[in-house]
């Protein structure tokens, strides 16, 4: 009965030990898991947020689904997609799936993003474009004033973690994703528990959710049958999302049942065998050996993966299970550290440069807090410089990116060396640096180091043994004189650098408060034509063209204006510029081209129509946009013969890519429009080129023609014009004609056409 009773407690303990081992093999299996997860979660967060620093342009879709997609290829792989989101939810840009423009505005990550304007997380969805299990994040892009203009939205597969756990986990392991509402997302069992399906354990719930968030347990089911079980909250951010890993005790202790069998049958045949080999059991898995196992399996739970076990070397359970519990502190640990390099990683990344290794806008940005807080603490100002390469462009296009990125090393190497220890140097994009200089105590300190910086662009930079000549435009602000706040100071900085662009490049300049009036105006200007675009404020007003012998129509010029609904008449004076600024004189113009031959189509179906409409195109339509394809298409819709549609350009459009805007007036030509070469003479026209023109027509600009009565010099401008055209067999008219005499002089001088007030000024339709 003794040792009956002793084999019975060896039993028990034995069978006890093996749950206890089985319970913690789950609970690692689950906390492994979990930290894949978050660290998956994290680089998700940091990625995201770094591309969430970039612009998507939502308004341009083609632009924006080309730049989503373009970004999706060269993620991780566990990106399953990449979204542009509006404020409202609704998806811009979708680049797995361009078609579906779904609204997100019930997802909790998006919410999340909106509601603490950074990064939201959510937890564990089934995807409407992927239709897998999904973890939503969402960072907000912002706007200068700190409006959230959209969000870059992005889902993560768990395909990773799934295929991790079938490898993993031991045979006959249940396991189950499930969503906030208890919906699986995955299982060992698909057949079993389809996705999207509803958890139906709900004994097993019921025991989970009595005991709290992180716990093993053991779970006795329906059928009386005992399992183990392991249950992860899967984070703060995933509030109720769930893994749970369960392992039948039956399968656990089938090892143990099979070995007390045949230890049975031996104590049944030798009383004595049975006696020794009860204390032999007694000695091996006494309390001295299964307590540090407890206590090894306890550090590890709580994430202390340096404990370690001291073993004998042996082959019992015990030893095994030392062994095992070491092998497994062992690999977590190195997992542990993997992940943090990969995570520091990661932040060096999202800190830095890529090209140059300097730092980037947010690291620059991070740091200033600490330098503004020492700099109050001691008094001190910061100048922050913002430094742009002048026709840095005319580098990369004429010399390739790949020698222009190598320039723009040897530059930032250049500015290190001429800079203060303690000074900082960005690079914040493209050929744009950003210089943080504290400890300012002295306006010349600021100079000192400019003079320094323009002297060091007085030599040449050299690049594989080739010279460059560079020059740099700078713009500086200064804390706190001009602002306390980091972004505020950027903004004065660059308008502060845009005043020095447009008056004089090599140089800088301080900011005044009247240059962020005028950003500000300028952005303000912008968003109008975008609405005027949107909202179809622009009209399009035309002046008639006549023969001067007689004062007969020929032709009209159609002349851009915005009529806001409440500002009235915008002249075109003051949103040209912007628009050409800011390249929406690109779509501006292509619709001022569909606009007119639509006109002249109508005009003609009425039978009032002139010979022809003139519409203006500016130089930089010329060079980036299609204009053979925009004038075929506009003509191809209207319907007029290609005649009816005169061009006009201007002479700075030939200041640069001259090839490239021959060869596509040259197409114009083909087509069958007219071509006509605008306010010549007031440029920098070259006869060399000038023949080469396919032109129709030259115009005489009208600030030649205001006073050629009273001026001999205006005068003999005009007569040479004239005279030039009609060596080039070209047609001149004249702008600006208000009166009779200056009519019937350029008449006798041999100008045939006058546009002008004489003959009517510009009016609607």
């Amino acid at each position: 009965m003794p040792m009956l009773l002793a084999l019975g407690m060896l039993v028990a303990s034995w069978r006890s030990e093996e749950l206890t081992q089985a319970q913690a093999q789950l609970l690692s299996h689950a906390v492994l898991t979990t930290e894949r997860l978050q660290a998956l979660q994290t680089q998700a967060i940091l990625i995201l947020e770094l591309l969430a620093l970039q612009e998507w342009l939502p308004d341009e879709p083609e632009q924006c689904l080309a730049q989503v997609q373009r970004t999706l290829a060269i993620l991780p792989r566990s990106f399953a997609n990449l979204l542009v989101i509006d404020p409202t939810g609704q998806v811009l840009c979708n680049a797995k799936a361009p078609e579906k423009r779904h609204n997100l505005a019930d997802r909790d990550y998006v919410q999340r993003a909106l509601a603490e304007q950074a990064t939201g997380v959510g937890g564990l969805i089934i995807g409407r474009t992927t239709g897998t299990p999904v973890i939503g994040l969402a960072s907000p892009h912002k706007a200068a004033d700190g409006r959230i203009t959209y969000l870059l939205g992005t889902s993560i597969e768990l395909g990773e973690i799934v295929a991790d756990l079938k490898e993993r986990l031991p045979p006959a392991t249940q396991w189950w994703l499930l969503d906030g509402q208890n919906q699986v997302l995955a299982s060992a069992d698909p057949a079993a528990y389809p996705l999207g399906q509803a958890f139906t354990n709900h004994h097993l719930l019921r025991d989970i959710e009595e005991k709290g968030e992180h716990l093993t347990l053991r779970h006795t089911d329906a059928k009386g049958q005992l399992w183990l079980v392991s249950h992860m909250a899967l984070g703060k951010n995933a509030i109720g999302d769930r893994l749970i890993l369960a392992r039948p005790a039956t399968i656990v202790l089938e090892p143990v049942n099979t070995i007390m069998a045949q230890a049975g049958a031996i104590l049944l045949a030798a009383l004595l065998f049975t006696l020794l080999l009860a204390w032999w059991v007694a000695h091996r898995f006494s309390k001295r050996r299964i307590t540090p196992l407890l206590t090894a399996l306890q550090h590890i739970e709580y994430g202390d993966f340096t404990v370690r076990l001291p073993h004998r070397g042996g082959q019992d359970e015990l030893d095994r299970l030392a062994q095992a519990i070491d092998h497994m502190a062992k690999t977590l640990q190195a997992q542990d550290e993997r992940i943090r390099h990969q995570q520091a990683e990661l932040v060096y990344q999202a800190q830095h440069d890529p090209l140059t290794g300097l730092p980037n806008r947010l690291m620059i940005a991070n740091d200033f807090a600490k330098t503004s807080a020492k700099a109050k603490r001691l008094g001190e100002r910061i100048a922050i410089l913002m430094l742009d390469l002048d026709h840095f462009k005319t580098i990369n296009e004429g010399r390739g990116h790949s020698m222009g990125d190598r320039l723009l090393v040897t530059l930032a190497t250049r500015l290190r060396q001429v800079l203060r220890e303690e000074d900082t140097l960005a690079r914040i994009g493209g050929d744009e640096f950003l210089i943080l200089l504290e400890g300012i105590t002295r306006d010349e300190q600021v100079i000192e180091t400019l003079k320094r910086i323009q002297q060091m662009f007085k030599e040449p930079f050299l690049v594989d043994g080739e010279p460059f000549e560079l020059t740099a435009s700078i713009g500086i602000a200064l804390y706190p004189n001009d602002s306390i706040e980091f972004e505020r100071l950027m903004q004065q900085a660059d308008a502060a650098l845009h005043q020095c662009k447009s008056e004089e490049r090599n140089s800088y300049r301080f900011f005044a408060p009247q240059l962020t009036e005028a950003a500000e105006a300028r952005l303000a200007m912008e968003q109008m034509l975008r609405d005027a675009l949107r909202l179809g404020w622009f009209e399009l007003h035309y002046q008639p063209q006549a023969r001067l012998a007689d004062g007969q129509r020929v032709g009209v010029e159609a002349l851009l204006r915005l009529r806001h609904p409440s500002k009235g008449l915008i002249p075109p004076g003051q949103f040209i510029p912007v628009a050409e600024e800011s390249h929406l004189i690109i779509t501006i113009g292509a619709w001022v081209i569909k606009e007119a031959c639509q006109q002249m189509a109508r005009w003609r179906k009425a039978g009032q129509a002139p010979a022809y409409v003139a519409v203006n195109i500016a130089a930089r339509q010329i060079v980036h946009d299609d204009l053979p394809a925009t004038v075929r298409a506009a003509l191809q819709e209207s319907g007029i013969p290609s005649e009816c549609l005169e061009i006009e350009v201007t002479e700075a459009s030939f200041l640069k890519n001259t090839e490239e805007v021959l060869a596509k007036l040259k197409a114009l030509h083909a087509i069958g429009v007219r071509l006509a070469l605008d306010d010549f003479g007031t440029g920098y026209s070259s006869l060399a080129y000038l023949r080469r023109l396919p032109l129709d027509r030259l115009k005489i600009d009208q600030s030649f023609v205001r006073d050629m009565l009273h001026d001999k010099h205006d005068e003999a401008i005009v007569r040479a014009i004239i005279q030039l055209g009609q060596a080039l067999e070209l047609e001149v008219i004249a702008e600006g004609v208000e009166t009779n005499d200056q009519a019937k002089h350029l008449l006798a001088l041999g100008c045939p056409l006058g546009q002008g007030y004489l003959f009517g000024r510009p009016q609607p339709a």
